[in-house]
């Protein structure tokens, strides 16, 4: 009967709740088929079981490991016990209590010598020094103060009536070794007040954060070095359990378009004892915090926390592009148990972007616990301990058998057909010792699967305890999820996958796929509407899920089904394997495909049998809402079988990538008010030349209106109160010629110029942000730079260069005039450019029939539609052009033909692109 364990037959199950399973070794490839999803298997049969009952052996007296048959080598050593499972103490002879007894007397001696003199040393120095604020009131008696170290007031008493006795001189005589410990004692904590004295620790300017430094380390290899050597360990191996814990936090800024922040952000540590206070995060005026694709580096004294569950992390800066995008966050607890936590977000914070949250709580993904000493390589052969159930409402326990999947890159290894006793009893631990092989030695993640056995199915999976045989790394992995069985719950699935996270920030993210098949209606049914599917990629593949075919909806060509899992990252390189069930007639046509498939293959040849019109015609992924793009899947592949008892497998393979919004929904975005843009800008003390700065937005463009000529420390500012230019694509920086900054002019300047430094775009009305490139730039008289807009999640206006060639056909005139031309296409215009060098200091010379070219750099315009020309001339003149050719990158050229010469009344004239006939 389902669900009695009297006869399992196959399954390593104990009271102890410990199963010993060797793993398979396999190459990744795509040709992979349901390993525990069979359909023969979903409902048609039951299995019984038969529970072999082993009890623990006893290797020696201090070993509390069990047998492992043979799998692990008899060079390989067990050092410590988990801390889960109770020690056996073997009973000692008298002698060696005797010898024990000895040595704590001889300690407790010792630290009656340490506390005498160091009582007697602290007592003279108060006597001899004056009267300074302190952590204690002087008014304090002496008896109240604690001046031992805590493991040293632990274990020993003093005497009740608090009297110091001076030992006497042939005692120390006749036990010099009493001296030499309470030397080596002293010299201990000497050192170790020393490591904490040179802590580096930044004093913030503010008072907020009396405790809090920061750490200028952004080079990986410095940090993974660090830890290895166990310098967090060391220096925290005098710190009070109960007093000040430093907590190192890194934030990983992601690099994503506009992922940077002006904004200081706050963060809250959540632990088992309790929480922290709101630290503030604060950013640096030199070396500028959170910026796209930097690592930055806090340090935090604060009282401890106890084991960190989950922290609050965010800021206050409300404003579309004010926010920022965290990939993960790390924090090293400076503890002597040396753990490293790791909270994967990669999530936006910006009040604009997806569901507009500035503050997120993040749990522990994973906590890493590494050993004293990294000489040892890993065989891959590992101890799980499962944590099933729900403690609170006791759910969660299974009758399912377990499948392993460990995964290193390309290299997959399993161990299939698990089973403990301990899983069908909750809240429980299940131990599980399985060995993936030395190829899986650097392990990247672990899946978890149930196969849906017996009359409980679904299994809910608290967290896992994995530790390295080998090189006794303890990894904790949250989960607290449910695998269900057939369930068609949306997001609901049999697997779970286990980040492997090693102290370093290159664990695999944790993505939720959402997804989409575009399924074919055919007048011949060719497959049963359940199939199972399972995604792969460069980083192996998914657990198996099921998707319902059924046409529900009754649609005549085609209609759409979604999926969304929870997986580890695939890569970007996706596609999708869909195992159903054909047919008699899907089965023939599949075989058919295969057969011309197969032909393609050995002649190397890369075409796709059945593409798009074999079942499915094209498929979508998504790694999640705030991912600005998804894979298309347009290529569909028949995957050969070797034999009558493969399955039918069709691939969906990624052929391209198409851009989405991450932006915030019309619906959900708050009402804006009319923008107040300002532009502050910074720059040199010999600048001259006051810059004019245009606004370019989807709808038009306007010039800044500048508030002062006068620099106050270096800063001009702008401003200009409109909403009639849309959303801002670019700002062009020019030179105002009408007027100059109020400055003294500098006498050894040779050119007039000025010099930006950084340029800073805020709207003051809603709080909004641009980001711009680097800005530092040197303008001269005539000089024009466009620089893009970068909001969130998009791409900025790529930068181009346009040549333009002026064809003069007569030119009179008895001072030299300025040129300057303007090209306008679909996307904009590049501003007004002058035919010649920047700074003017050699005008250009348009002979009769000469032919004259300049070339400058502009954000791309588009198709261009339109030239406009502007002549600047004191004097009167004539200039008639025969052409005008502009150039463009892509290798077009543009052609223009004005009608009218060109005077001193007559100075700007706007032409259209020359017709393609006309050039003929």
């Amino acid at each position: 009967m389902p669900g009695q364990r009297s006869s399992i037959p196959g399954k390593s199950g104990s009271v102890g709740g410990i199963s010993n399973n060797s793993a398979s070794a396999e190459n990744d490839s795509d040709s992979g088929r349901p390993r525990s999803t069979d359909f023969e298997e979903d409902a048609k049969e039951s299995t019984t079981r038969t529970t072999t009952e082993s009890g623990r052996t006893e290797m020696d007296s201090d070993d509390d490991y069990p047998e492992l048959n043979g799998e692990l080598s008899g060079a390989d050593s067990i050092e410590s016990p988990p801390p889960s499972r109770e020690s056996k103490v073997s009973v000692h002879s008298e002698a060696a209590t005797s010898v024990a007894e000895q040595k704590m007397a001889r300690k407790e001696r010792a630290a009656v010598t340490i506390q005498a003199y160091t009582r007697g040393h602290l007592t003279r120095k108060k006597l001899k020094r004056p009267q300074t604020p302190g952590p204690f009131p002087r008014e304090m008696e002496e008896e109240d103060l604690d001046y031992s170290e805590p493991e040293q007031s632990e274990h020993f008493t003093e005497p009740e009536d608090n009297e110091i006795e001076e030992p006497e001189q042939g005692e120390a005589a006749d036990e010099p070794i009493t001296r030499e410990e309470a030397a080596v004692t002293i010299q201990k904590h000497w050192r170790g007040y020393e490591v904490r004295k040179n802590l580096p620790e930044k004093q913030p300017e503010t008072p907020v954060n009396l405790e809090e430094g920061l750490i200028d380390t952004d080079d990986e290899n410095e940090l993974h070095e660090t830890l290895e050597s166990g310098m967090s360990r060391e220096v925290d191996k005098e710190e009070s359990p109960d007093g000040p814990m430093t907590y190192m936090v890194r934030i990983f800024t992601g690099n994503r378009w506009a992922a940077d922040t002006e904004a200081d952000l706050h963060i809250v540590l959540h632990g088992e004892d309790g929480d922290s206070e709101k630290r503030i995060l604060q950013q640096d005026s030199q070396n500028p915090r959170f910026v796209q694709g930097q690592v930055d580096d806090f340090l935090l004294v604060m009282p401890s926390v106890g084991k960190l569950r989950k922290i609050t992390i965010g800021h206050d800066h409300r404003g579309y592009g004010a926010g920022l995008f965290i990939d993960q966050v790390i924090i090293v607890e400076g503890s002597g148990n040396g753990r490293v936590y790791l909270f994967q977000c990669y999530k936006w914070f910006d009040s604009g972007q997806v569901d507009g949250k500035l503050e997120r709580v993040l749990n522990c993904t994973a906590t890493y616990q590494g050993p004293l000493n990294g000489l040892k390589k890993s065989q891959g052969r590992w101890e799980l301990l499962l944590h099933n159930g729900q403690a609170s409402t006791g759910l969660g326990a299974t009758t399912s058998n377990l499948n392993l999947f460990g995964y290193s890159h390309d290299v997959m290894a399993k161990s299939i057909d698990i089973y403990d006793n301990t899983l069908a009893q909750v809240p429980s631990v299940s131990l599980i010792q399985v060995d993936f092989g030395a190829e899986l030695a650097n392990l990247t993640k672990v899946r978890v699967e149930i196969d849906g056995s017996g009359d409980m199915p679904d299994y809910y999976l608290d967290y896992v305890e994995l530790n390295d045989l080998d090189t006794d790394e303890k990894i904790e992995v949250t989960m607290a999820k449910w695998l269900r069985w057939n369930s068609e719950d949306k997001g609901a699935q049999a697997f779970r996958e286990l980040v492997v996270f090693k102290g370093t920030p290159d664990a695999l993210p944790l993505c939720t796929y959402e997804g989409k098949l575009r399924v074919l209606v055919n007048k011949i049914a060719l497959c049963h509407p359940n199939v199972k599917v399972e995604l792969f990629g460069e980083n192996g593949e998914s657990g198996i899920f099921p998707v319902s075919l059924e046409n529900k909806d009754g649609k005549k060509d085609k209609f759409d089904v979604s999926f969304r899992i929870e997986a580890a990252s695939l890569g970007r390189n996706i596609g999708i394997r869909i195992y159903f069930d054909p047919t008699e007639q899907g089965a023939a046509i599949y075989d058919g495909l295969g057969e011309v498939q197969r032909i393609f293959d050995k002649l190397g040849v890369e075409n796709a049998v059945g593409d798009g019109c074999f079942i499915i015609q094209h498929g979508l992924i998504r790694e999640s809402t705030h991912t600005p793009y998804r894979m298309v899947l347009e290529q569909s592949r028949i995957v050969p079988r070797v034999d009558e008892s493969d399955s039918f497998v069709l691939e969906l393979r990624t052929t391209r990538m198409e851009g989405l919004s991450t932006k915030i929904s019309k619906s959900k975005m708050p009402k804006k008010k009319t923008p107040n843009w300002i532009v502050s800008m910074l720059i040199d003390e010999r600048s001259t030349l006051l810059p004019a700065v245009t606004l370019c937005g989807a709808d038009g463009s306007e010039q800044m209106q500048c508030l002062d000529t006068t620099p106050v420390d270096g800063l001009i500012s702008y401003q200009q109160k409109s909403d009639n230019i849309g959303e801002i694509k670019k700002i062009r920086i020019s030179i105002d010629r009408g007027q100059r900054l109020n400055v003294l002019p500098d006498e050894e300047m040779p050119k007039p110029r000025v010099l930006i430094k950084k340029i800073r775009v805020n709207d003051g009305a809603n709080g909004d942000i641009i980001h711009f490139p680097a800005a530092t730039a040197e303008f001269f008289e005539y000089s024009v730079v466009e620089y893009p807009a970068i909001w969130p999640d998009v791409q900025p206006i790529e930068s181009v260069y346009y040549e333009i060639t002026v064809s003069t056909e007569d030119s009179r005139t008895q001072m030299p005039f300025r040129a300057h031309f303007k090209i306008i296409g679909e996307m904009g215009d590049t501003g007004l450019r002058y035919f010649g060098v920047p700074d003017g200091s050699t005008p250009t010379i348009f002979e009769p029939g000469s032919q004259k070219s300049v070339q400058f750099e502009a954000l791309n315009i588009g198709e261009i539609q339109t030239i406009e020309a502007h002549v600047e001339a004191n004097e009167e003149f004539f200039w008639k052009i025969s052409e005008v050719v502009v150039h463009s990158e892509d290798g077009l050229f543009y052609v223009f033909h004005f009608d009218k010469p060109f005077t001193l009344k007559q100075n700007r004239q706007i032409c259209h692109v020359s017709p393609l006939t006309a050039l003929l």
